[in-house]
């Protein structure tokens, strides 16, 4: 069977075109600069409005299985780092700072809007399948800058952010670093996720707290 391939490239300014990979994909208007060893991947996916910098070696980001990103920004200052988009929609801004990190998005993960910042060596951000994000998420899992103790050892490492399939995350929800939220959950608008929250749970406030287990929830609007 023929396949067809749907390319709209209105605008593309690189420094190195050979990093840009297509295969059944439609893009439009990308503006990209990364490093010779480094990749750009657009598989049976759209990608629009978007721009990507990667300032290192052996770095790549990949949309496929039918992501669909728009006025995404992706920017990596290190080496060795791994962006996937798989099969998820919206609008995320991203800046890994590190080496051999990892941010991954799941299957039919929706994001209104979303900004993350991934630092550390072998760190990560991973969110799974059937996600809904609402607008001005941010996620960090890092403080940014240094701390220390008063003989300038530092006490405030980078760790791991992981969160579930099917968590919904409200609007202005910060979840913060080492944090893991458990399939199913449910995060209320403008929480500050600072502690682990289980499977099947409604948690909100700032700081987070648990406040009803036991639960599920459904994508679509409310008829009763």
């Amino acid at each position: 069977m023929k396949k067809h391939f749907r390319y709209i490239i209105d605008t593309i300014r690189c420094r190195f075109c050979k990093q840009f990979h297509l295969k059944n994909a439609k893009v439009k208007w990308i503006t990209y600069n990364v490093d010779a060893s480094s990749t750009i991947t657009v598989k049976d996916s759209v990608v629009s409005h978007c721009g990507f910098a990667a300032h290192g070696k052996k770095n790549s980001i990949s949309f496929v299985n039918g992501a669909n990103m728009a006025y995404t920004s992706v920017s990596i200052h290190g080496d060795g780092n791994e962006v996937i988009f798989d099969g998820c929609s919206g609008i995320v801004a991203l800046t890994i700072r590190g080496n051999g990190c990892k941010v991954f998005v799941g299957q039919n993960t929706t994001i209104e809007q979303a900004y993350m910042i991934c630092m550390g060596n072998g760190n990560a951000i991973t969110i799974g399948e059937d996600c809904m994000f609402s607008g001005q998420v941010e996620i960090w899992n890092t403080d940014s800058h240094l701390i220390t103790d008063m003989v300038d050892n530092p006490i405030n490492p980078s760790r791991p952010v992981a969160i579930g399939n099917h968590v919904w995350i409200g609007k202005r929800v910060c979840v913060l670093k080492g944090v893991t939220i458990g399939d199913n959950s449910v995060i209320g608008m403008g929480s500050v996720v600072a502690k682990d929250i289980p499977s099947h749970s409604i948690a909100a406030g700032n700081p987070v707290k648990v406040i009803k287990e036991g639960t599920d929830w459904k994508k679509g609007f409310i008829k009763i």
